[in-house]
């Protein structure tokens, strides 16, 4: 299974094993409330994840989830801290409460950095398929940016470099688009 999680929803999905294509019957996207608190985060993810898991007979659920940083990706362990997303999950092995939940083995679940898993994906089987080098960004709460030089697709963390009067992931997110939007008019939007 192949699992998106951004800052305002849930993606997931089977995944061919052959050809890495998503299974389109079996998606599923749900938003997610990323401010509350952590109980609220898991069970909307949990909720979204149990369909699609499969233990029974020959069949096993592995599941690859792209999630942003920042972030313990070996270890499972939030370290998002004034993200404006996720701020509930700071410090927690969201790898063990998921296995525990879902009734799968901590084995078979692995956490990569979102926009590395994006760059990954169209790499495998997507606009870039084929290609030696790649550059992806990923546009939405946040700002994501991975490379792919010589087979190895790596974070290029550019959401945090200096930029005006602040950093880059300041003007180019849903943050900046939702701050910009009630200078102009002076109205929250979600």
């Amino acid at each position: 299974m192949g699992v998106d999680i951004g800052g305002s929803h849930i993606t997931a999905a089977h995944v061919g094993a052959a050809d890495l294509k998503v299974i389109k019957s079996s998606l599923i996207r749900e938003r997610v409330a990323s401010m509350e608190g952590a109980d609220v985060i898991i069970k909307s993810w949990v909720d979204a994840l149990t369909p699609l898991i499969e233990n029974q007979g020959d069949q096993t659920t592995y599941v690859g989830i792209a999630m942003p940083g920042p972030f313990d990706y070996e270890k499972g362990i939030s370290l998002m801290k004034g993200t404006k997303k996720y701020d509930s999950l700071y410090g927690l092995n969201v790898l063990e409460i998921l296995a525990e939940k879902l009734n799968i083995p901590t084995s078979h679940i692995l956490f990569r950095n979102d926009a590395e898993s994006f760059l990954h994906g169209e790499l495998a089987s997507g606009a870039v398929a084929g290609e030696k080098r790649a550059l992806g960004i990923t546009l939405g709460t946040g700002l994501g940016s991975a490379s792919n030089c010589q087979g190895k697709t790596v974070d290029s963390d550019r959401a945090f470099i200096p930029f005006k009067d602040s950093i880059a992931e300041e003007y180019i997110s849903t943050r900046w688009f939702s701050k910009r939007f009630k200078e102009l008019t002076g109205e929250e939007i979600k």
